[in-house]
């Protein structure tokens, strides 16, 4: 339901937040966790939402695996050493909630 309120709003960021939490009950049951993802993280940088890029590729790439998953990770790392996170898989969580487990 908080997704549906959330694409009502009709702005980038509840948009992004929307997909991000419909990518995580889709991973959990039979959606497309993947395409969804993929639709976050293009709006995401298309609206610098950079916290939210990061989780949403780090997310993708545990879904997705071999080198782009590699790929997608190792860019969210980056930004998290950039960006002096401590602990980059808990703000993935809090952003992404319940994808994956890393």
């Amino acid at each position: 339901r908080l997704a549906r309120r959330l694409t009502r709003e009709r702005t980038s960021y509840a948009t992004v937040y929307a997909l991000l939490l419909r990518a995580g009950l889709a991973a959990r049951g039979d959606g497309d966790a993947i395409a969804l993802l993929r639709q976050a993280i293009e709006l995401a940088a298309a609206h610098d939402m950079a916290q939210h890029l990061a989780a949403a590729r780090d997310r993708l790439g545990a879904l997705v695996g071999g080198d782009e998953g590699a790929a997608l990770r190792a860019a969210a790392a980056a930004y998290a050493t950039a960006e002096g996170i401590v602990d980059p898989a808990r703000m993935f969580e809090i952003l992404a909630p319940a994808i994956v487990r890393p």
